[in-house]
């Protein structure tokens, strides 16, 4: 390809001037490593395909407002009766015989609303050249925030802004009826199940759900015989999505309970009461010297109360296995 080049710069040679420079390249394979991913190549675009896939963070799956009662307050407090002091016994009495008077008091009750409000950052710019990740950014504090949320929910100690967490209010473990009626020897696991509910039975109420530590939960199911096959004792069922029941109880695998410290709690959930003054709130803007640095502020926030009436506390049980 230098063939004319070459040809006219030895027509034009003189004696001053006979030194013939040229720039020749050998010819190379073409492929990638050559052209879009050699070096001083803007990017790679023409080789990539964007999938659409943002890979969050993995987190841990919530499951304890599924099984309390929620609701809702329009106020800092929620308020609710306790009846207590009852007086009086109520007897069989023959004809004209005068009857037993009964009584019973009730008193007020009252619990806050704690907050828990968190904010970001965002650049302008990056809200105009990627809107796809605003959605995302706003999930992921989101569900930091329910995370800690259910944190409190759990293990919250009631001091300061913390929530008086279930633990808090919930009785240790003592069996009920069952206690002391099988032997130290052949007690497993799941006689612990039938413990709850005994005890739970015998304090006058229904158990619909344990919440128990993931680990100890697959533990239990991988329960096996000195041959290798699994044991479950009868009573045991598991329903399209894995979720296991024993006597008609739901057991609700959870990473919340503190590693090393109680790793059941329940009974009758529906005792404990969950009130929302305000769900998770959004809201963007501007705040401190945002405008001059061209910044957005994300805030997200919600307020809720937690609590559980002294008669309902027999009914909610913890422990260990």
């Amino acid at each position: 390809e230098k063939e004319a080049e070459i040809k006219s710069a030895l027509d034009k040679r003189t004696p001053q001037n006979s030194e013939l420079i040229f720039d020749l390249k050998a010819a190379v394979t073409i492929g990638l490593d050559t052209t879009v991913e050699a070096v001083g190549s803007a990017s790679q675009y023409t080789i990539t395909q964007n999938t659409g896939i943002i890979s969050q963070i993995r987190k841990r799956v919530m499951t304890y407002l599924d099984n309390v009662s929620v609701g809702s307050i329009g106020t800092e407090y929620a308020l609710w009766l306790e009846e207590l002091d009852e007086q009086g016994t109520p007897i069989f009495i023959g004809e004209g015989d005068t009857k037993t008077q009964l009584s019973v008091r009730y008193e007020e009750r009252t619990k806050k609303a704690k907050k828990i409000a968190v904010i970001g950052k965002m650049t302008m710019e990056l809200m105009e050249d990627l809107p796809q990740l605003i959605s995302y950014i706003q999930t992921n504090l989101m569900r930091r925030v329910d995370i800690v949320t259910e944190d409190q929910l759990f293990n919250g100690n009631d001091t300061g802004d913390n929530l008086a967490g279930l633990l808090g209010y919930a009785t240790e473990f003592d069996g009920g009826d069952l206690a002391g009626s099988l032997p130290a020897s052949s007690a497993n696991d799941w006689d612990v199940i039938l413990g709850i509910i005994s005890q739970v039975k015998k304090a006058n109420g229904m158990v619909n759900a344990i919440f128990v530590a993931n680990g100890k939960l697959d533990a239990m199911r991988a329960n096996k015989g000195s041959d290798g096959h699994y044991i479950w004792p009868q009573g045991i069922s598991v329903d399209a999505q894995g979720n296991l029941s024993a006597w008609g109880v739901r057991l609700v695998g959870t990473n919340a309970l503190p590693a090393g410290s109680d790793d059941f709690v329940g009974g009758d959930l529906s005792a404990v009461q969950v009130r929302f003054r305000s769900g998770m709130t959004i809201a963007i803007g501007e705040s401190g010297d945002d405008f001059a640095k061209n910044l957005k502020t994300v805030r997200v926030e919600q307020r809720l109360v937690q609590f559980v009436s002294a008669n309902d506390t027999p009914v909610l049980v913890k422990g260990t296995f």
